[in-house]
């Protein structure tokens, strides 16, 4: 989570919405794009990628390779969940 003072100085929480690593992969391998540029902005959690695999040489196994790339950070903690569907 990161704060930041709005130019009203009100404090605004940003947070990080992840992705779940299944749709992550499934975003890249279906992209018409830089596959590179679109796995750069994905945040999946740490601890899931840590145990996903992929056959060799499938376009899967290179979606994970970068996913594996641009998210290297620790696992996530989930202190406290909101409830999106009010």
């Amino acid at each position: 989570m990161y704060v930041y003072y709005s130019s009203t100085r009100q404090p605004v929480r940003l947070v990080e919405q992840l992705m779940k690593v299944t749709d992550a992969i499934e975003t890249i391998v279906t992209s018409y794009g830089d596959i590179d540029l679109v796995a750069r902005g994905m945040v999946v959690d740490a601890g899931e990628l840590a145990k996903a695999t992929a056959k060799p040489d499938t376009a899967e196994a290179i979606a994970l390779a970068l996913l594996k790339k641009y998210n290297v950070t620790a696992p996530v903690v989930v202190i406290e969940e909101i409830d999106t569907t009010e």
